[in-house]
């Protein structure tokens, strides 16, 4: 499909307009989006000569899920386009070709050096003490107020003793927001702001910095970091401690253990049988549930569960 120029643009977003407001089917909805998506070469100065970011934006919390996760797929594949435009210009005009070093906002000096190129922390700022002001970082790219904040949230999880640039963090929060979304949202939800905070939680934490430089490096992708357990989120010394725990709790029970009881409300998966002697032992930390230990009379099978 040939790219549409202006014109075109604000012809489809009255058509995608009217199709919402006359609860057109979700399909013709979404054939609209589709062709805009294909037909659309985004700038930050064709979206708002024409209205279609904030039309398609719009519908990010259409009651439809197939019509909001189109329109936020869209709208996070514009955003970034006009991103990397926008950091093309940057590095372009910081040369000097078009405007003086004066005249750079104050996020791109804190995110490129006077050659153009990606730049690290802004100097004079405490790894410990980054965050997306420090960095001279506006989160706003949603559209939502938000999502926004949680934008930043993450950024300033992400960022937390990282020596990469503003714009490198922002581009990985964006995504990880956009994850979370899509998983969890919309915002609205309370899924999505207890992620949100879970995930911030452990980026900012002091004992798992592997997570947070692997997730800024996208060596964990934001896909896969927004659907990680809690189990996958811990780092390998957490979970070697958890298991030392474990294994000297459960070494503990084995010695101070309870005199069992028989019981004929369990049933044991191995021959069905209702004989079953029991015993409980807390062998995790005191935050977890306590292991019941069984074994069948009648055939001797053991198992235990929490």
């Amino acid at each position: 499909m040939a790219a549409l120029d202006n014109a075109e643009i604000t012809k489809k977003g009255k058509e995608l307009a009217k199709a919402c407001k006359a609860s057109a089917p979700a399909a013709v909805i979404i054939s609209l989006l589709n062709e805009l998506k294909t037909g659309v070469v985004p700038t930050e100065a064709n979206l708002r000569a024409t209205s279609i970011g904030s039309i398609v934006n719009q519908l990010r919390k259409n009651p439809n899920r197939h019509v909001a996760e189109a329109a936020g797929a869209i709208v996070a594949k514009w955003r970034e386009a006009v991103h990397r435009d926008k950091l093309k210009k940057e590095g372009n005009t910081s040369n000097g070709k078009s405007i003086s070093s004066d005249n750079i906002s104050p996020t791109a000096s804190a995110s490129q050096d006077k050659n153009g190129k990606a730049a690290g922390p802004p100097k004079g700022v405490d790894p410990s003490q980054r965050t997306h002001k420090t960095d001279g970082i506006d989160p706003k790219a949603t559209g939502s107020s938000t999502r926004d904040s949680c934008v930043g949230l993450l950024y300033n999880g992400l960022v937390y003793m990282s020596e990469q640039s503003p714009h490198k963090i922002l581009s990985v929060a964006t995504d990880v927001e956009a994850q979370i979304h899509k998983h969890f949202g919309p915002e609205e939800k309370p899924a999505y702001k207890t992620k949100v905070r879970s995930l911030f939680q452990n980026l900012k934490s002091k004992t798992n910095g592997s997570l947070r430089v692997n997730v800024a490096n996208g060596k964990i992708s934001a896909a896969r970091f927004v659907t990680m357990s809690d189990d996958d989120l811990k780092s390998a010394e957490l979970k070697e401690e958890e298991k030392k725990l474990e294994d000297e709790n459960m070494r503990v029970a084995q010695v101070s253990r309870e005199v069992p009881s028989i019981t004929d409300t369990l049933s044991c998966p191995k021959c069905h049988k209702r004989e079953v002697s029991f015993y409980q032992a807390q062998t995790r930390s005191a935050d977890e549930p306590m292991t019941t230990f069984c074994t069948c009379q009648p055939c001797g099978h053991q198992w235990r569960f929490s």
